[in-house]
């Protein structure tokens, strides 16, 4: 049905790092023309060899410039943006604890003050993506979401309030909902 059309993009930082303003003004004027209203960049930090967030507090680990590329040609076309909180493959482990999950929130929040730093200004700025898919598991994990969700939606209700947060539910096999 052509009410059911997808109308947002997803693309993924390691895809578009090296994009430079003609790739990004020719990947958006296609999606515009396809129907596209937004696009989600998933992740926009990066991890240390423990596998959690760089902080800011490690140097500027937000890839500024290209996030920069991104809004300057979603401006031009008035073509929206959602940028993501973090860079994770963690979301498939089953064994992290209480803390560690804590800590990601809080990593969430600092990404989410670098992202609306980068965008403040930017008309085409629609809000932000948490990139980790939302299950649950027979660990007990699901307990342990609640801390890193209260983390950073207490970050976005201080820093953002006006800009949504768009979640994204995954469904497998492997785990239970």
């Amino acid at each position: 049905s052509e009410n059911l059309r997808e109308t947002i993009d997803f693309i993924q930082y390691w895809y578009c790092k090296n994009f430079d303003e003609t790739d990004w003004d020719l990947h958006i004027s296609n999606l515009r023309k396809s129907g596209y209203r937004s696009i989600i960049l998933q992740d926009t930090t990066k991890f240390d060899s423990n596998g959690f967030i760089k902080t800011q507090s490690d140097g500027n680990c937000f890839p500024t410039e290209t996030v920069k590329k991104l809004l300057d040609s979603a401006e031009k076309f008035n073509f929206g943006v959602y940028l993501g909180l973090a860079a994770s493959d963690l979301w498939w482990k089953s064994d992290l604890s209480k803390e560690e999950c804590e800590k990601w929130g809080e990593y969430q929040a600092e990404t989410a003050v670098m992202a609306y730093s980068a965008a403040s200004g930017y008309e085409c700025f629609e809000g932000f993506y948490m990139p980790f898919e939302v299950y649950t598991n027979t660990f007990g994990y699901e307990k342990y979401w609640a801390k890193t969700f209260n983390v950073l939606i207490e970050k976005l209700n201080s820093l953002a309030p006006q800009y949504p947060l768009i979640c994204s539910p995954y469904k497998s096999s492997l785990y239970r909902m």
